[in-house]
């Protein structure tokens, strides 16, 4: 065959083959003794029989707009007195309006669920987004974790539209001032 005659045949071929082993050689974490990372599980109840005790707090608040919406980025950062990490979702992790009505959450594909570390004493930041409508930017926003409320925007007026297409505007309070 004329086909095997030509080198970028064989280059080609070779450069695959490489890359075949490579992948099939390399394995999972810690099948050659890398520590692998532990993953995220709910926390269950501590020793005293309750839920884990949650010490939050709301450390910076991002907006961004996009079209009609606003989403909302959280850097909410706390202990857990728990053995397990504490994943947080949709159930767990919720932002609500002063009317009462739940803010969906915003996640982009490949990112994971936030986590809170669930070794006494360490603090870690975790980033929650979510999807805010426009016309709710005017009622207080709170967010609930495991029964834990947290405040992220006092009632009153916010000129979400002065904010421009994909334009961020950071706060370190519930007091949203431009």
């Amino acid at each position: 065959m004329a086909f095997f005659k030509r080198v970028e045949v064989w280059v080609l071929l070779v450069i695959s083959g490489g890359l075949v082993w490579f992948v099939l050689s390399s394995g999972k974490p810690g099948d050659r003794g890398e520590r692998s990372q532990p993953s995220p599980k709910v926390a269950v109840a501590t020793p005293g029989g309750g839920k884990p005790a949650l010490h939050l707090r709301v450390d910076e608040i991002r907006l961004t707009r996009q079209g009609d919406h606003l989403v909302v980025s959280l850097q909410v950062s706390g202990r857990v007195r728990a053995q397990q990490a504490t994943a947080l979702t949709e159930s767990t992790a919720r932002l609500v309006t002063g009317g009462g009505a739940v803010v969906p959450w915003f996640f982009l594909a490949f990112d994971g669920p936030p986590v809170l570390p669930g070794q006494e004493g360490r603090l870690e930041p975790v980033h929650l987004r979510y999807w805010l409508p426009g016309s709710q930017s005017r009622e207080a926003l709170w967010l609930e974790i495991d029964g834990e409320r947290l405040a992220v925007k006092e009632s009153g007026s916010f000129p979400w539209q002065r904010l421009g297409e994909n334009e961020e505007a950071i706060f370190s309070s519930s007091g949203w001032i431009l």
